[in-house]
């Protein structure tokens, strides 16, 4: 398995490339300019993760200061401030998870556990709190990893065809 390199806000490259993986979550995706507002918004809680050049996982986190998952936002829309990340909360005391995305011919092949070890072992000791606002279909992914379920989320992303009920899954 190839080594991945990590790239975070403005330092992000090969932007189209990035912008087409987050096209995953249909109406959620950023365009260019709405992906510069969350880079500009939220810095280098947006991050990619590049194998042999190209980009292969976008996680995009953002930092609040809540300290239950029952403070955690009820939607998309709420949580990120329409998608602009301008809800974020530097020196928060959570981080949460939002968006983890692979790049479609290279799912299956473990980059997106070790995007997820990489950005919880960066923020193990800078966070009280570790949750993740993920769609339903991801619970297995988290729980092999160690998170619990803190919360249904139903209709939390109103704007997806497939993936509308959520959970807040939580780390620590």
């Amino acid at each position: 398995m190839s080594r991945l390199f990590y790239r975070y806000d403005e330092r992000i490259t090969n932007r189209p490339s990035v912008i087409e993986i987050l096209c995953e979550w249909e109406s959620y995706a950023p365009d260019n300019n709405q992906f510069d507002t969350r880079i500009g918004n939220a810095g280098e809680y947006i991050t990619a993760a590049y194998v042999l050049g190209d980009p292969a996982v976008v996680l995009e986190t953002i930092a609040l200061d809540i300290s239950r998952a029952e403070e955690m936002p009820p939607t998309f829309e709420e949580l990120t401030g329409n998608g602009t990340w301008k809800t974020h909360k530097p020196g928060g005391k959570t981080v949460v998870l939002v968006d983890l995305t692979t790049a479609p011919p290279l799912r299956g092949n473990e980059y997106a556990n070790r995007v997820r070890h990489h950005a919880i072992e960066r923020c193990w000791n800078l966070y009280e709190h570790i949750m993740t606002f993920s769609p339903a279909s991801a619970k297995n992914f988290h729980m092999n990893a160690g998170a619990y379920v803190a919360r249904e989320l139903p209709n939390s992303r109103p704007l997806h065809s497939t993936r509308r009920d959520g959970l807040v899954m939580q780390y620590k």
